[in-house]
């Protein structure tokens, strides 16, 4: 129930009416980013089998290595990259690499090793959420019902999960 809740809340999300003309490219867009949370959903389901124990850090490391091994390769076929370099496009470099892929690699396999596949899939579903407020809070993008509606869907679906756990786990 949890599950269905969360993805529920996340469709209400992504998939809300389109107030912008160019409906067709949000169409697209949602479509792709709804591509990669199936990814993910893969990523952690296939994750939770691995019959070998790998350390969280070898494991960043290895996921961080084949990433880069992955982009270098669909490099080679992108045209040639004419732009500049400034220290400030190193710095967000160094910081997408270090903190989201790294750090982020790193926290999320110590923890799937403690938890469940079903409640690891379900804390993804606070992405979206995390995305929305934090557009919202800094970059001052206005929220809809719709996403409040789904935020509040993902809430209630993570709450509900943890509660059952919690009352399973007492004798």
């Amino acid at each position: 129930m949890a599950i269905a809740l969360a993805a529920a809340g996340v469709l209400s999300i992504v998939f809300c009416p389109d107030t912008n003309a160019d409906s067709a490219h949000s169409l697209l867009g949602n479509s792709l980013v709804f591509g990669a949370v199936l990814c993910e959903g893969l990523f952690i389901l296939l994750n939770k089998r691995i019959q070998t124990s790998i350390p969280p850090l070898a494991m960043s490391t290895l996921m961080t290595g084949m990433g880069l091994l992955a982009a270098t390769i669909l490099a080679l076929f992108e045209p040639a990259w004419t732009g500049s370099i400034t220290v400030n496009s190193l710095w967000a470099v160094a910081y997408y690499a270090l903190i989201p892929t790294v750090l982020g690699f790193l926290l999320w396999y110590a923890g799937a090793q403690r938890v469940s596949g079903s409640e690891a899939s379900l804390f993804t579903a606070l992405a979206p959420v995390s995305a929305v407020l934090l557009a919202m809070t800094f970059l001052g993008e206005p929220v809809n019902s719709h996403q409040m509606t789904g935020i509040a869907c993902v809430l209630v679906a993570v709450t509900g999960l943890g509660w059952s756990e919690r009352k399973s786990m007492k004798p």
